[in-house]
């Protein structure tokens, strides 16, 4: 039985000596430690994939109640387990799975666990998109102050979370319908996208 137990034992002689009585204490340990794998980038749920970036690093942290955790170890795509300790990063884009488990100090091992990652290294494409055909003059673009300039973007891998816009040099703003400049003049509209990992 798992826990404290103290086993007490003497010996007697031949002709009936007897030895004083010994208290031997010993912790019966049957339970394998916990662990547990934490991404420092919370995943993207989407298409049924956990959407990471590459920068996300993952710790690994293993506890027992007994004995005491002896080692960490994991495995990337069914690789050579390794010791784990410290964090580590995935560094090539697309799709992996992490196992890791950890054994005590008397040799209970953990079940296996395993985590799998699509790590998103691609940038999402922004473009914008006038109502109309511009009138070129002078290398420059003239357009009616009834123009609106639609922003569209796309990103292949976890989607796209944002599109953001600045005009003339402004603050960028999160884009929500199309764009209209009345003011007569020269003007710059600057458009980007974010997508789910960043």
């Amino acid at each position: 039985d798992e826990g404290l137990h103290t086993i007490y034992y003497y010996s007697v002689d031949n002709v009936g000596n007897k030895s004083s009585t010994v208290a031997y204490p010993v912790v019966i340990d049957n339970t394998p430690p916990a662990v547990v794998l934490s991404p420092d980038f919370k995943p993207y749920s989407a298409n049924k994939k956990l959407y990471v970036p590459i920068t996300t690093k993952y710790s690994i942290n293993a506890f027992d109640a007994l004995s005491g955790v002896k080692i960490i170890e994991y495995s990337i795509d069914g690789g050579k387990y390794t010791e784990y300790t410290k964090p580590f990063t995935i560094d090539k884009p697309g799709e992996h799975t992490i196992k890791y488990r950890a054994k005590d100090n008397v040799g209970n091992i953990s079940e296996e666990k395993s985590l799998a990652v699509f790590v998103d290294n691609t940038k999402p494409a922004a473009k914008i998109i006038p109502a109309g055909s511009f009138f070129a003059k002078d290398k420059k673009q003239y357009a009616p102050k009834s123009f609106q300039y639609q922003i569209e973007a796309s990103d292949t891998e976890s989607g796209v979370a944002k599109i953001l816009v600045s005009i003339d040099g402004s603050d960028y703003v999160v884009y929500e319908s199309p764009i209209s400049i009345e003011k007569e003049g020269e003007h710059t509209i600057l458009a980007k996208a974010i997508d789910n990992v960043g």
